[in-house]
């Protein structure tokens, strides 16, 4: 119920974040023959981007719904994976592109219109914050992706205020591209953190969030257990981890003590938020099949 109550909340806020940052890039396109601002157009480009990295992110989010089958046993989870790697990558081109210009734009300084800047910058923070505002709680690492673009923007936002009243007092028109380049980094370093999550989990890494050795140590304390090897650890999306073991038993345990050796060792794994688990038990004198790919 509850995942289900999460799923109807966080598309329908993925389609209103599309249609926000859309909508206000529109308005900073015509904004940038009001401003003649690089931050303004770069700004745009970026929501143009964000524009197409949300809707992408809707359609991967509501594909990694689907019910596991024949040919995606995992269900289709990694779909939303795929969502926040193209996001991302979205983010990572975009800032570079801006990035190059706002470089150029230093030799070849223009008079900025700061009032429209101004008023650009409090539309754009105040659409931000409340698209922000409510997808802070979601918990998929696709949604994540998304608030990474919002609160961005947020920053963003606030940054082009702050400077645009400087620029108005001031006249230091230096500004626009010193602010396009300071967004850009803000973005790179976070997106890049994003991408190297995104990369452990396609790559299969041990979750961070996950102990290995406080695994191996909680199931070979449990009586019978003489040893597990071969063992694999993941986490499908970010959020579903799975492990596959295989464990050394006592040849004389019943199958009644090996079946409640198998829910003991899956509650243990429960606890320490492994959700899934495929358990191979061997006998003490047995010799693994896979033993070349044993730990």
């Amino acid at each position: 119920m509850h995942e289900h109550h999460h799923h109807h909340e966080s598309t329908k806020w993925i389609w209103t974040a599309f249609f926000l940052n859309l909508g206000f890039a529109i308005i900073e396109w015509i904004g940038w023959f009001l401003t003649n601002s690089i931050a303004i157009v770069s700004d745009a480009i970026h929501d143009l981007g964000d524009s197409l990295a949300i809707g992408l992110a809707y359609i991967f989010e509501k594909i990694s719904k689907k019910k596991a089958n024949e040919k995606y046993t995992y269900w289709y989870a990694r779909f939303s994976i795929l969502g926040a790697l193209i996001t991302v990558l979205i983010l990572i081109i975009g800032s570079f592109f801006i990035l190059k210009n706002a470089i150029a734009r230093f030799s070849n300084p223009s008079e900025i219109n700061s009032v429209w800047m101004l008023i650009l910058a409090v539309i754009g923070l105040l659409i931000n914050w409340f698209a922000a505002r409510k997808t802070a709680k979601w918990e998929w690492l696709n949604e994540k992706a998304i608030t990474l673009h919002l609160l961005e923007d947020v920053l963003g936002r606030a940054a082009v205020l702050v400077w645009s009243i400087l620029i108005y007092f001031f006249h230091w028109n230096f500004i626009d591209p010193l602010l396009s380049i300071w967004i850009c980094i803000f973005i790179l370093i976070n997106a890049c953190k994003l991408l190297k999550w995104v990369v452990d989990i396609f790559l299969e890494k041990t979750p961070e969030w996950i102990s290995h050795d406080e695994v191996l140590k909680e199931i070979k304390k449990l009586d019978g257990v003489l040893d597990i090897h071969h063992i694999h650890l993941w986490t499908l999306d970010g959020n579903k981890n799975y492990i596959t073991i295989h464990a050394l038993i006592e040849k004389k345990l019943s199958v009644q003590k090996i079946i409640a050796l198998k829910k003991t060792i899956k509650d243990s794994l429960k606890k320490q938020n492994i959700s899934h688990c495929v358990i191979e038990f061997e006998w003490e004198d047995e010799n693994c099949e896979e033993w070349n790919f044993c730990d």
